[in-house]
């Protein structure tokens, strides 16, 4: 074992009196990034927050200024690992340090623009080089917004061009698979199957704008009938203020579509996407349709504590009520996303409730593989995000599985708590029971739904459950499949097993009565599946598209 493994091991065991905390944090500064990390992280699980953020301001004010290195390490791992109030401690404790450092000042002002707090983050920064001056324009752009409207043309009387439909889109396959991807790409096949000209045309920027995409050819494509053209470019949203985006997006789409006029342009989620839409078709004359598919901004409230009610929160919702307002029909894909923006007084004969499909075609049931016949296989196929409730799942299942050895547990894809449920698996005991495959391609997912018998749903009770629909349950249904699900608004209507939201108890009693009768999963599943296929099909959800098409003057074929 070397010297720095050594000096690690010695930190770790070292006494747990809160006093020798800063002092063990400093030590382990010099170790480097990744031992500081994990010496924070397990202080985090033996001391309260405050007490480890105390700990870091001492060991920050311990440290020279010469140590330069030392200190943007503390500093970087305190605000990352810290929960949001502490990381607003630290901060203030140690305002005039992080002021009078550049990364430190860059850092902070980015990580307090992340929580929401525009404000704060831009009162941190003194414009003294290319990047501080670059933030601070976008941060300076916002707050102008705030309060008020992006500044595009007036209305004025349009009429569908002879072009196809332009269907706006934020991100798109082959790029990314989720959920958004995947209603896009259903949908859109429905209408051209349906005999609607119609072309996706991905956000200015995408998808080279992203971090976590594919290195693929963006070279235009059509998928399965639907005809895609992508929009790289060298500098995305991420590098420009409001104002630039908008400029240089709606230049670029007009550019790509004055031609041959589109016959409408429809925008998807989200304000950016449906903003560029809106300015684009007032500019070629043509109608415009919003699809709300939800409230990003909730979404990421539901993952920082804090951001709720920001700056930035109050931001995005009002750039997504100024996207509605500007719409000659606006789709959203619940009723409780209709009843918000009628409380915001958009219109209720401009909303039409289009929801999540699937295509029953595409998923039908399947026998169960060789391997499993004497195991009941309960799953969750869908991104791991924290108010998916999957740690409710995971506290359920093991409850069942103590008097049930034969269950297992398949955990189908990825995101950020998957590191945390993997070490509740871990806890439990569980590690030989449960599968966690990874982010599986779209196309594979059919064979993952087939290992189980029953998916659980088991959605947090919060702002973004209650008002937006999840995809994956209907892909389960389709395949015949029996569900549980939480009773947040999102869910309403799907067939299937409900219990109690945030109710751990019952969330195990519901598992346990359907893993003990084998006959009730079988009348769910092919009740379900009767129900996607008369309620839920693409083809019935493009009807109802096309209609609203119809009624701002446009035809198919």
């Amino acid at each position: 074992m070397g010297i720095e493994s050594k000096t690690f091991a010695w930190l770790s065991r070292a006494p747990n009196a809160p006093q020798y905390l800063w002092r063990r944090l400093w030590m382990a500064v010099h170790l480097g990034r990744k031992r500081l990390t994990e010496l924070v992280e397990l202080s985090l699980g033996r001391f309260s927050p405050e007490l480890v953020e105390d700990a870091l301001g001492k060991a920050l004010r311990r440290t020279p200024s010469p140590a330069t290195k030392a200190r943007r390490q503390l500093f970087a791992v305190a605000l990352e690992l810290l929960p949001v109030g502490a990381g607003l401690g630290f901060l203030r404790s140690n305002w005039s340090r992080v002021r009078s450092d550049r990364y430190a000042r860059l850092f902070a002002a980015r990580w307090l623009r992340k929580q929401g707090s525009v404000t704060m983050a831009r009162g941190l920064l003194r414009n003294v080089d290319p990047a501080e001056q670059r933030l601070a324009a976008q941060l300076d752009s916002e707050l102008r917004t705030l309060g008020s409207e992006l500044a595009m043309p007036a209305a004025a009387e349009n009429e569908p061009g002879g072009g196809p439909v332009a269907y706006l889109l934020a991100q798109a396959l082959p790029f990314h698979s989720k959920g958004y991807a995947t209603r896009s790409h259903w949908l859109l096949r429905a209408l051209v199957e349906s005999g609607w000209p119609i072309e996706a045309h991905t956000r200015f920027g995408y998808p080279s704008d992203r971090g976590d995409w594919v290195e693929l050819d963006t070279a235009d494509r059509t998928i399965d009938l639907v005809s895609y053209h992508y929009h790289p470019a060298s500098r995305g949203y991420r590098h420009l203020t409001l104002e630039e985006y908008q400029r240089a997006a709606v230049d670029s789409l007009v550019a790509t579509l004055e031609t041959e006029r589109p016959a409408l342009i429809h925008a998807a989620s989200d304000f950016q996407v449906g903003l560029v839409g809106a300015e684009s078709a007032r500019r070629l004359g043509v109608p415009y349709v919003y699809e709300m598919r939800g409230m990003w901004h909730l979404s990421r409230a539901a993952a920082r504590p804090g951001y709720y009610g920001s700056e930035h929160f109050e931001l995005c919702e009002q750039l997504e009520l100024q996207a509605a307002r500007a719409a000659d029909r606006v789709l959203v894909i619940t009723n409780a996303l209709r009843d918000f923006l009628i409380d915001h007084e958009i219109p209720a004969q401009r909303i039409a409730v289009v929801p999540n499909g699937v295509d029953p075609k595409a998923f039908t049931p399947q026998p169960r593989p060789d391997g499993v016949a004497d195991q009941l296989v309960v799953g969750f196929v869908g991104t791991f995000n924290r108010y998916e409730g999957l740690d409710l799942l995971i506290a359920a299942f093991a409850r069942a599985h103590e008097k049930r050895p034969h269950l297992r547990l398949l955990m189908v894809g990825d995101g950020e708590h998957k590191a945390a449920l993997e070490a509740q698996v871990g806890a439990h005991g569980l590690g030989h029971v449960v599968r966690f495959t990874g982010r599986v391609p779209h196309s594979d997912v059919g064979r993952y739904y087939a290992r189980c018998e029953l998916l659980i749903y088991p959605r947090r009770g919060l702002p973004v459950c209650e008002m937006v629909s999840p995809i994956k349950p209907l892909e389960a249904l389709a395949m015949g499949k029996a569900i549980i699900r939480s009773d947040v608004g999102g869910h309403k209507g799907l067939p299937g097993a409900v219990h109690s939201k945030d109710d751990l108890d019952d969330l195990a009693r519901v598992l346990e009565e359907l893993a003990d009768d084998p006959a009730k999963r079988q009348d769910l599943g092919r009740r379900g599946r009767e129900w996607v296929a008369a309620e839920r099909s693409w083809s019935s959800i493009a009807r109802i598209v096309g209609e609203i098409y119809r009624e701002l003057g446009v035809s198919s074929r």
